[in-house]
């Protein structure tokens, strides 16, 4: 499965939260590792690269007259996402997948399911 395999849907007290975090998660990262100026030199990215990496492709969408938005096509085509979608509603968010990728992921999970109940089924 892709790393952006699906397209998150947040209300916007939950990304300022997730925006937060990540934001003191990057430079947490940063700051322990060696650094030449800006410039981290074990994994080759500035501090403000990671951040426009977590934080470039976030928008802010109002629901139109039928409760619907509008996802740029630059972000559906980055996430894999085609024509035929899944809306998956998790937790506290959406998250909107290419049919296939939902269905893949949804087996992989599920397999992994059995199994663990399968092995706590047998303990001893």
């Amino acid at each position: 499965m892709e790393f952006w395999a699906y397209y998150r849907i947040l209300k916007r007290r939950r990304w300022l939260l997730v925006a937060a975090l990540l934001a003191a998660i990057v430079v947490a990262i940063a700051a322990n590792r060696p650094q030449v100026g800006d410039f981290d030199s074990s994994a080759n990215l500035s501090v403000p690269s990671m951040q426009r990496f977590f934080f470039a492709s976030g928008i802010e969408a109002e629901l139109d007259k039928q409760g619907r938005i509008v996802i740029p096509a630059n972000l559906l085509e980055s996430a894999g996402i085609g024509r035929d979608v899944t809306v998956a509603g998790i937790y506290d968010h959406l998250e909107i997948w290419d049919r296939a990728a939902w269905r893949d992921q949804r087996q992989t999970v599920e397999g992994s399911a059995e199994d663990v109940a399968e092995r706590l089924a047998n303990r001893d």
